[in-house]
């Protein structure tokens, strides 16, 4: 997957973050033995009720449990400048916590109902979708003399250069996540891919020379006039500016004639 990764251009992920991660998950029945055995057990998941279909990742439990009681009017909201009080509230936490989590198990608010896609109409409505994605998959979208690579979705075929790139992608991104874990280079090497979207990419139309220099005829007389005077030349308003009018006139009516 982090060759694919690379491919994509997502390099944060692909060379950097994963990588260092995936070799210390390999050592972990080495370094932290009982956290292996409880990660092969489901404990990378966590419920805040019973039932099914609710699991969600540790990360996103603490987001719904600890730091949001950190954002309500009893969190950690207006006292993240004040180190005395922050401390306190870090020290405290842990035992309002449990106080809580306590009450809410003696009032019963902990919710036992089924998940909603435990229900019955959404089991029947998975089931129905299951049926119409397999009778997708089986079906052959090429022809039996088809030898192009094709874009399913738009029956799009892909060029010699798009078909190469494609099909050698894990081998590309491979390659650059390969130089970039062995050198020491801290610019993440770069897979430039050619897909059926930079085929359809049209062409961008150059600028005209006048939109390209990005100054109007108006800034271009005052830097002109700037110019002058700061060189110490003399320069009489008046002509000056009879000779930027014939020139801005001049230049309108070409452009209507062009038009």
């Amino acid at each position: 997957m982090l060759s694919y990764l690379t491919a994509a251009g997502h390099y944060r992920y692909g060379q950097r973050s994963l990588p260092p991660y995936l070799a210390e998950m390999k050592k972990l029945p080495e370094t932290a033995p009982d956290v292996h055995e409880a990660l092969i057990a489901g404990a990378f998941v966590g419920r805040r009720a019973d039932g099914k279909h609710n699991s969600v990742s540790p990360d996103m439990l603490l987001e719904q449990t600890y730091n949001a009681d950190a954002k309500e009017a009893s969190g950690l909201d207006g006292l993240t400048l004040n180190p005395a009080t922050r401390m306190k509230w870090v020290y405290t936490k842990p035992i309002t916590a449990a106080v809580s989590a306590e009450l809410k198990l003696m009032l019963h608010l902990h919710s036992s109902s089924p998940h909603h896609e435990s229900g019955v109409s959404r089991v029947t409505r998975d089931a129905e979708m299951g049926i119409k994605v397999m009778a997708a998959v089986e079906t052959n979208p090429f022809g039996a003399t088809t030898t192009s690579l094709i874009n399913i979705a738009t029956g799009q075929c892909a060029d010699c250069n798009v078909k190469n790139n494609l099909t050698s992608v894990n081998k590309l991104g491979l390659e650059a996540l390969s130089q970039s874990l062995t050198s020491d280079q801290k610019k993440p090497s770069t897979v430039k891919v050619n897909t059926f979207h930079t085929q359809n990419k049209k062409p961008k139309k150059s600028a005209a020379k006048t939109a390209a220099s990005g100054k109007s005829n108006e800034i271009t007389a005052l830097l002109r006039m700037t110019q002058i005077i700061a060189s110490g030349g003399e320069l009489d308003i008046v002509d000056f500016i009879g000779t930027m009018n014939a020139v801005t006139t001049h230049h309108l009516s070409s452009r209507m004639m062009a038009e």
